[in-house]
């Protein structure tokens, strides 16, 4: 059976879209947080479809998962780890 663009399978199969109003959704934000997000490059990966823009279900799971953590210790670690170094210039 087909899915149409916008509408989650439950399968999560790659080809899979939701818009930008329901990635933000489902992942709490205001759609207006994903907007400055794609601008800074700190989102999830999108795809322009037109002028429109859809995320993947599954990079918007991928996404997730690499920020999943145990304890705030290993957070912070995470977040310097990916911080640039200001004393190495």
């Amino acid at each position: 059976m087909a899915h149409a663009i916008g509408h989650p399978n439950p399968r999560d199969q790659p080809f899979d879209f939701v818009s930008a109003k329901q990635a933000a959704r489902i992942l709490g934000v205001h759609p207006n947080t994903l907007c400055k997000w794609r601008i800074s490059g700190g989102g999830p990966p999108f795809t322009k479809v037109g002028r429109r823009v859809r995320y993947r279900i599954s990079e918007i799971s991928s996404w997730t998962n690499e920020r999943t953590y145990t304890n705030t210790a290993q957070y912070h670690s995470r977040r310097r780890d990916r911080e640039p170094d200001d004393r190495s210039v």
